[in-house]
């Protein structure tokens, strides 16, 4: 049970470590028409570990550029701004290089007539048909939401510790705190009513993530925190940290205007449902593990903890390091 409790700890570290630090943040094409036939452009590409991914925006062939692109870099991200002419009804975008990386591209066109049209695209699809693109922002923000928070291996592992920590009969109630948390301090936010800094939010992210493992080992030995006599007000309150890290990808795309409330709803009903699905996913995995090892299930709650914790340190050196490196 031993070897089987490092296997699992080493084998999820090993993946953690090679996980990015910070969620998987999507890029973000604008186009924004200002007269007939004359649409602006803005593409926002999220710097990661400081490197600019080679990815481009290709417009249809007919477009011709009315002034050259204006660069500059703004909260982590590189925004390029220019003018084009041509019919963006008709024709394709494509995203060149997408394909070789991770990363997700969300398209907005804003017409003169007051349609909006968006789309997802992603690397095994990176291009758009224009003449396809949805009316629709509800998808495109539910799915975001999904894949942002399934993308979000802190996230995730702080979930993970909350399974090992509280008992099934009261997971609903710790869960909902949580959801309740993170939903309140991601409107908060992207309506401007509450701003913090990325950067010392993401470690306190992590350190949240090392506190809740301690906590749950406390309970395996029989001591009881904070977090065993009170889990859901434990859950609520680092779910308002939560909340600022989620606005992190929202952010990056913006809220559709005259559209804020429902986009902001759909982005967080994908999160939820990528919670529920990784919820149910892992009590799946452990009800397989466990009738392959037996009757083990504090053997497998430990090392749960342990991966948590040491993944929550990890991440804590690692993002208290960028505060002073940038």
């Amino acid at each position: 049970m031993i070897r089987l409790g490092l296997l699992l700890i080493l084998s999820i570290v090993s993946l953690v470590a090679r996980a990015e630090a910070h969620e998987i943040r999507p890029a973000y094409l604008e186009i924004t028409e200002q007269s007939d036939a004359a649409f602006d452009i803005i593409w926002k590409q999220p710097v990661i570990d400081g490197r600019r991914l080679v990815v481009d925006p290709v417009l249809p062939e007919t477009c011709t550029p009315q002034s050259e692109p204006q660069t500059g870099l703004l909260d982590g991200a590189i925004i390029s701004k220019w003018t084009v002419a041509c019919d963006m009804r008709s024709g394709d975008i494509l995203i060149s290089g997408l394909e070789r990386t991770l990363t997700d591209v969300f398209v907005k066109l804003n017409y003169l007539d007051g349609e909006t049209r968006t789309a997802v695209l992603k690397p095994a699809s990176p291009r758009l048909d224009l003449s396809t693109a949805q009316a629709a922002a509800a998808p495109a923000y539910i799915r975001l939401g999904f894949e942002h928070i399934l993308s979000g291996p802190d996230h995730l592992l702080f979930v993970a510790g909350l399974l090992v920590l509280v008992r099934l009969r009261k997971l609903f109630w710790v869960i909902t705190a949580f959801t309740l948390a993170h939903s309140l301090t991601l409107a908060l936010t992207m309506f401007g009513l509450v701003s913090l800094a990325p950067g010392p939010v993401e470690t306190m992210i992590a350190i949240s993530i090392v506190l809740i493992a301690v906590e749950a080992v406390a309970a395996l030995d029989g001591r009881a925190g904070l977090s065993s006599r009170w889990p859901w007000l434990v859950s609520f309150s680092f779910g308002l940290l939560h909340g600022f890290g989620f606005a992190g990808a929202l952010g990056e795309i913006g809220l559709p205007e005259s559209a804020e409330l429902a986009a902001l709803v759909f982005f967080n009903i994908g999160v939820e449902l990528g919670q529920i699905a990784f919820i149910c996913t892992l009590l799946i995995l452990v009800w397989g593990l466990l009738r392959l090892i037996g009757d083990r299930l504090e053997t497998l709650q430990r090392a749960t903890a342990y991966t948590v914790g040491i993944a929550g340190v990890f991440w804590t050196f690692e993002r208290f390091g960028t505060l002073f490196t940038g």
